[in-house]
């Protein structure tokens, strides 16, 4: 719904803006039909015949334009989809007659109050200002004043660009207000697609395994048949976990802990999972470590390491309990009054391989020591494959019989990334559009200026402006329009990217980033743009007579 809106606003300033353009460009006409007769009224209905021809061709060929793009939409999107979802489920062409009728409202409504503007400024201007287009050009000796740097850093040339600025308010802001609307829609969509991806960077890089499954059992029988999975051809690296919850005394908690969640010390318990792995990986995760295997064999690896966020939106790390190697851990396991002592043979914040990062508050023991304490009552299983599909066919035809649902996180990815890139593929449609009609505005306002000051530089070279001193001039004219537009357009940009954030962060460990690759983007197309343009309408005020201008201007 905020995309939407912010397209529909940006549409409707650029539509304004080209109203705006073709009166400042007729202004000239419009004084010639007043001095010979012509009434305000007769003026008014002038523009409103020209906004209502336009409206006639423009919305019934922007309805057609936009079914075209929906019906390519949606063959993108089902090819997209393929694999995401079943492949009797595709996006089929359709139109809603309230989406058409609220399309066409809104081209009329718009092409009307745009027409309403431009025709009352139209037959408010006297014949003489309008013959001598000078109507937009306020000449106010405070307000055209510039700084003394910018003559000292620029010459001449700079302190008449900013002059040319100032008192040409009008035409300028047409230019700005387009360049303005199409980099800020741009900067707010680019920020909102690149949080997108890093949700999924995020969701998915708390995991190093591409396989999963859990059973509600651990059998011996079973367990056997898991180990025989982990040798299939396709399997780099495999865990199989079982584990049991045991409770631990609150007087072992840190200060940083009690501090940080206002826990009573010696009142409150926590849980402890803990979780065993087979010999094999037990001791690959304590070589990882750095520890000798027979000195811990019969310990246990403690991890307690949290990570909160702090009001400052920093993320810090603290322990939970106070043990350290070699001491002894008091438990009981949950469900049993038997009380166990487990020996503490290192503390660490390094997981083994496939458990999930979000864990809290575990110790790892081997297969042995688990079962001294109790019998674990599921098992889950984790697989690093170079083949994440074939192993899961492999997985699910060998424990056919057993009520197992394999997870397979390399296609949940790609569904995820395929899901976001279809997204992205709207939500850069919309740039696009509204990128292009805001080009067109800054293409006819940029040229249309620069046709209508032909006589003011004919002048300036008369009285001894330099080729190079004009292109300067024109330069730093294009360097401060940028600079003003950016000005606006960064900050807006930011402020709806924040919005768009905040609209689905909620539940996501996903902090704000500014949109520094949008802002950066923006930035350099907004300068290449201006200077395009004012390149093009260079060349072609060089090639005009200077003389042969200014008696023009006279007649």
């Amino acid at each position: 719904a905020i995309i939407v809106v912010i397209v529909i606003l940006a549409s409707v300033f650029c539509i304004k803006n080209s109203f705006d353009i073709s009166i400042t460009e007729k202004i000239k006409q419009y004084g010639m039909l007043r001095s010979v007769g012509a009434t305000k009224k007769q003026i008014k209905k002038n523009v409103f015949y020209e906004g209502t021809i336009l409206g006639l061709f423009g919305i019934p060929l922007g309805i057609l334009l936009g079914f075209l793009a929906s019906y390519i939409l949606i063959l993108i999107s089902n090819h997209f989809m393929k694999g995401m979802l079943p492949d009797y489920f595709k996006l089929q062409f359709s139109f809603s007659y309230l989406a058409l009728i609220a399309a066409i409202i809104l081209g009329i409504v718009t092409i009307y109050f745009s027409a309403f503007r431009s025709a009352k400024r139209a037959s408010k201007i006297s014949p003489i200002d309008s013959i001598r287009n000078s109507a937009n050009i306020k000449i106010n000796s405070k307000k055209i004043k510039t700084p003394k740097l910018i003559k000292k850093i620029f010459g001449i040339g700079g302190e008449i660009s900013l002059k040319n600025l100032k008192r040409n308010k009008k035409k300028y802001r047409t230019t700005i207000i387009s360049i303005t609307i199409s980099s800020f829609v741009f900067i707010a969509l680019s920020g909102f697609m690149g949080m997108l991806f890093k949700e999924i960077k995020n969701t998915y890089s708390t995991t190093d395994y591409n396989i999963y499954f859990g059973v509600a059992s651990s059998s011996r029988e079973l367990y056997e048949k898991i180990v025989d999975t982990t040798r299939f051809d396709s399997v780099e690296d495999a865990t199989i976990s079982r584990s049991i919850y045991v409770e631990v005394g609150g007087e072992h908690y840190t200060k940083e802990y009690i501090d940080q969640f206002g826990v009573a010390s010696t009142d409150d318990t926590d849980i402890i999972t803990v979780i065993s792995l087979g010999t094999n990986q037990f001791k690959k995760y304590i070589k990882s470590l750095g520890l000798n295997y027979e000195d811990v064999k019969d310990k246990g690896i403690l991890i307690d390491t949290i990570s909160i966020q702090g009001v400052d939106g920093k993320i810090r790390t603290l322990r939970e309990f106070n043990f350290n190697k070699d001491d002894n851990i008091n438990v009981v396991v949950t469900g049993d009054d038997k009380k166990y002592s487990l020996l503490v043979g290192g503390v660490t914040e390094k997981l083994p391989f496939g458990l999930p990062k979000n864990l809290e508050s575990v110790i790892i023991v081997e297969d042995e020591l688990l079962d001294s304490l109790g019998e674990a009552r599921s098992m889950d299983v984790y697989y690093k494959s170079n083949d994440a599909n074939r192993l899961q066919t492999q997985i699910e035809e060998y424990l056919k019989e057993e009520q197992i649902s394999v997870v397979n996180t390399a296609e949940q990815v790609k569904m995820m990334e395929s899901f976001y890139i279809l997204i992205g593929i709207f939500l850069y449609g919309f740039i696009i559009v509204v990128s292009l009609i805001g080009v067109t505005s800054v293409f006819n306002t940029i040229t249309t200026n620069m046709e209508l000051r032909k006589q003011e530089f004919a002048m300036l070279k008369s009285v001894g402006m330099t080729k190079k001193e004009f292109n300067r001039m024109i330069r730093l004219e294009s360097i401060f329009m940028g600079l003003k537009s950016l000005l606006f357009s960064i900050p807006i940009g930011i402020a709806l990217s924040y919005l768009l954030f905040s609209t689905i962060a909620k539940g996501s460990s996903q902090t704000y980033s500014l949109p520094i690759q949008g802002i950066t983007i923006a930035i350099i197309v907004v300068f290449m743009i201006i200077f395009i343009l004012m390149k093009y309408s260079i060349n072609k005020i060089n090639k005009q007579n200077t003389i042969e201008t200014i008696r023009n201007e006279n007649i």
